[in-house]
């Protein structure tokens, strides 16, 4: 009986073995068409065993064939997006076989099979992307229906953006950086549709100092920590990378029951507001709301009896 327990315990080793080797060894290389894709999607999210992964999309409307260029749309792509050396996937995600509603995705490989998926985009219609390249470096442009609310009209468009990857996500690509001299930036943004049960802000100046308040059910705080050198650093960097002063003063999202930011940025006697309702305004302002909350939900905040 011991004997059988020890070759039991020997074939569960290796197997264990084995499965954690393979696990190690997976890669996105042996991805060549759809088929490929989903169960790699679904060993991350199940939920994904729902949805539709296609080799191509037909391009219907004439206005996007002119723009895209093509008749057919790629529905994935493989290459390097983060620059480790590993390739990784962009993948456009249908919610049903209507093929209608969209997400695009990107599959980032970590290595040691480790997996990461982020959105680009959610719950799109009539939306494409095709990857080009710019002096060996590979863009992402993105072909997409947007809503201009700003009249209170719907007034649709098409909007083309051409995206790179920068420090984890999807970011506006720009051939220079801008050198803002800037002073200091507010942020804030309330609960949305559902009521202003959290109401969150914050200001953060050029040496890293924030302050950040909230009012949650009533409830104030106020509180103080600064920015360590490398979320600092990361800070900067996308404030330089966006064109803030070409941006528009009001972004709208075509549905309700959204929150509403605010950010104020501020260039000695120069100010520059932004209302972004849906906090969906562009794929820099994104990254920068990102890094706010990233920051709200670090540790080392002191609370202090000041107020706003």
């Amino acid at each position: 009986m011991k004997a059988f327990n020890f070759i039991l315990f020997i074939i569960c080793f290796q197997v264990i073995g084995f499965s954690q080797s393979s696990k190690q060894n997976q890669t996105l290389d042996n991805v060549f068409s759809a088929k490929d894709i989903l169960p790699i999607l679904v060993g991350i999210d199940s939920s994904f065993r729902y949805k539709i992964v296609s080799d191509s999309i037909t391009i219907w409307d004439s206005i996007y064939r002119g723009i895209y260029g093509a008749t057919k749309a790629s529905a994935w792509a493989k290459y390097d997006v983060d620059g480790n050396g590993k390739n990784d996937l962009i993948v456009q995600v249908f919610w049903n076989e209507r093929m209608g509603q969209s997400d695009i995705i990107v599959l980032l490989d970590s290595g040691l099979g480790n997996f990461s998926l982020k959105y680009i985009t959610y719950m799109d219609y009539d939306q494409y992307f095709k990857i080009n390249s710019i002096d060996s470096q590979k863009l992402l442009t993105l072909i997409s229906e947007k809503v201009d609310y700003s009249n209170r009209k719907d007034d649709r468009f098409i909007q083309v953006d051409t995206l790179t990857f920068m420090d984890g996500g999807f970011i506006e690509f720009n051939t220079y950086d801008h050198k803002h001299n800037l002073g200091r930036i507010k942020y804030s943004t309330d609960g949305g549709g559902f009521g202003p049960t959290r109401i969150i802000g914050l200001e953060i100046d050029s040496s890293g100092v924030v302050e950040q308040w909230e009012t949650i059910f009533g409830k104030y705080g106020h509180y103080v920590k600064k920015l360590n050198n490398e979320e600092l650093s990361a800070f900067k960097n996308v404030i330089s990378h966006i064109d803030i002063l070409n941006l528009k003063s009001k972004y709208y999202v075509p549905y309700t029951d959204m929150p509403t930011s605010t950010i104020t940025f501020t260039y000695g006697t120069i100010k520059k507001v932004i209302q972004d309702y849906g906090e969906n305004g562009t794929f820099g302002l994104r990254m920068l709301q990102d890094l706010f909350f990233k920051y709200i939900d670090s540790d080392g905040w002191k609370e202090t009896q000041n107020k706003k």
